[in-house]
């Protein structure tokens, strides 16, 4: 038998909600960071610039990755999760 701990299942929707508000919230970080540090070369252009953006850029790449490892791990494991307790509960999850 499968071990689904001792979670209910509107509280593993609320976590699956959670953490794609969080994946949304990083991917937002990301774009203003990218947005911030565009507006910023308009008026910096120099090679401590060059500097500064590939640092940051490397900060924003990996607020991206995550954000992007965290919606489809909530779109895929954990959602398989949630229609296996769906279907263990004679529910729709379509519905």
């Amino acid at each position: 038998m499968d071990n689904f701990g001792n979670i209910s299942l509107p509280d593993l929707l609320k976590f699956q909600e959670d953490i794609l508000d969080l994946a949304r919230e990083l991917n937002n970080a990301h774009e203003k960071i990218e947005e911030g540090l565009m507006v910023a070369s308009n008026y910096w252009q120099d090679t401590k610039f060059d500097e500064f953006r590939g640092s940051f850029m490397s900060y924003s790449e990996e607020l991206e990755n995550i954000s992007f490892t965290y919606r489809r791990w909530a779109e895929t494991h954990l959602q398989d999760t949630i229609n296996v307790l769906y279907k263990r509960q004679g529910i729709d999850p379509g519905k």
